[in-house]
């Protein structure tokens, strides 16, 4: 099957063309719309207003818009962001999606007792956005209906639900397969793994395992970017010493 490597003068064209020109009421709760000044009609999710300090300081490197072109978001999507820690992508797709899409959030319980204050940073945003919601379950349990989501996120997850079982990432895979709109895209972001190094204990992934998993399922390598690559990152610290600037691959699955 043939890869295509999409160019990143192509992807920022399309972020700024799908999320500066539309224009739709970014979703809040009832609650929070009480207190808060009039919401932007604004779709680009950067310029929402009330969006924290800390994560406009984490848009340049992160780099979400060429992220959302490269994965197809748009308006009304049904979006699953699993291992979504405090929230700051899920944030971004509920307001990409708009009032008339869902993100459907997940995060395993434990990582409340590894980083503090997540939790709370996570239910913040899920008090105050109306269309995200928190799907309770942990990966080894989870459990969503047929052909019900258009995009799967995995940013940075999948080497834990992988490392920690690979058996049961298979199985995850699989879930997701079946859970997928027929178009559906499951988008892997992860930390680059070199063969033969403990992987487990870095955070990190093997390129190769995570399209080994992914071929077993049923899925295809659409594409994949460049986009979050840092070549100075050789692979051998955890990935918590490099501040954000790990080497990363990102793949593009479809069925």
């Amino acid at each position: 099957m043939k890869k295509k490597l999409l160019s990143l003068s192509v992807l920022v064209a399309a972020g700024l063309a799908s999320y500066g020109c539309s224009q739709i009421t970014p979703p809040v709760s009832q609650a929070a719309a009480q207190e808060s000044a009039p919401a932007t009609k604004n779709l680009n999710p950067l310029e929402q207003t009330g969006r924290p300090a800390k994560d406009k300081a984490r848009d340049a490197a992160y780099k979400p818009l060429e992220l959302f072109a490269f994965a197809g978001i748009t308006p009304g999507m049904t979006v699953a962001d699993i291992g979504a820690g405090g929230g700051y992508v899920s944030e971004l797709l509920a307001y990409a999606v708009g009032e008339k899409g869902r993100v459907l959030s997940q995060n395993d319980t434990y990582i409340y007792d590894v980083v503090k204050g997540l939790e709370a940073e996570y239910k913040e945003r899920l008090g105050r956005l109306a269309n995200m919601k928190d799907l309770g379950q942990d990966v080894a349990q989870l459990t969503l209906p047929a052909r019900s989501v258009d995009v799967f996120w995995l940013s940075t997850s999948f080497h834990d639900i992988y490392n920690n079982a690979p058996g049961q990432a298979l199985q995850f895979v699989k879930m997701m397969k079946t859970a997928l709109k027929p178009n559906g895209v499951v988008l892997v972001i992860d930390h680059f793994g070199d063969k033969g190094q403990d992987n487990k204990a870095l955070h990190r992934i093997e390129r190769e395992k995570v399209l080994e998993t992914f071929q077993q399922a049923g899925f295809k390598l659409q594409a994949e970017s460049d986009l979050l690559r840092h070549k100075e990152d050789l692979h051998q610290q955890k990935v918590f010493a490099l501040g954000g600037k790990t080497d990363r691959f990102i793949l593009k699955f479809t069925q």
